[in-house]
Order: C-alpha cells, then sequence, then structure tokens
C-alpha cells in the first residue's frame, strides 16, 4: 500500500513551527509581561542543557533539514521515497528554523525596551 503526499504537507510542514511560535507569543507574553530570556546559538553550548530549549529546537531544525537533504539527494539516484515526501522533511527542518528565526527576533526587538 502506498501512501500518496501532496503538495499541502509542504506547506503545512513549513508552516506549523512559526504558527506556534506566533500563537505562543500572542497568547502568553502579553499576559504573563515576562520577558524572552533567549540566547543565541552556539555550536559549542550543549543542546540538551534544558535550560536553553532553543539550543535544542536549532539542533533538531538542522537535524530534519540534513535529513530532508538527504532524502532528496536520494530521490535524484532513483529512490522511491517519492520528492514530494522529501521536499516535506526538509520543509519541516526548514519551518523549525524558520520559526526559532521569529522567536530570535522577539527577543531582540523586547530586549531593546
Amino acid at each position: 500500500m502506498q501512501v500518496l503526499v501532496g503538495l499541502e504537507a509542504v506547506l503545512v510542514g513549513f508552516l506549523f513551527f512559526p504558527v506556534i511560535v506566533c500563537i505562543g507569543l500572542c497568547v502568553f507574553l502579553p499576559f504573563r509581561s515576562a520577558k524572552l530570556k533567549l540566547s543565541e546559538h552556539y555550536w559549542s553550548h550543549s543542546p540538551f542543557d534544558f535550560s536553553r530549549p532553543e539550543q535544542f529546537f536549532h539542533m533538531a531544525g538542522y537535524g530534519v533539514l540534513a535529513t530532508g537533504a538527504g532524502l532528496l539527494t536520494s530521490e535524484l539516484w532513483g529512490s522511491s521515497v517519492g520528492l514530494v515526501s522529501a521536499f516535506a522533511v526538509a520543509a519541516l527542518g526548514g519551518g523549525i528554523l524558520v520559526g526559532l528565526w521569529i522567536l530570535g527576533l522577539f527577543a531582540r526587538r523586547q530586549a531593546k525596551f
């Protein structure tokens, strides 16, 4: 049995994490009046340090993006993964990184005030 994946999986994969980030910022921050405590992403920081969860999500985003790139590369050599499925995985990794970028923009803007 083969499962067909449409292009909507690519769009949903890319937009899922940024939309969750925006909803979280709109819902929680105005009521808590708390400042985001985000640190810049450095590869020397441990992604398993749970005092800075954004480090883990950066690693996960790059890992999923690399998996998608590997699937796309294998599709070029005739694998039966499916081109849209490979793009969906890569889009999910890119969406994670875009969501973290949005969080970083908001944290830098909030730090100015």
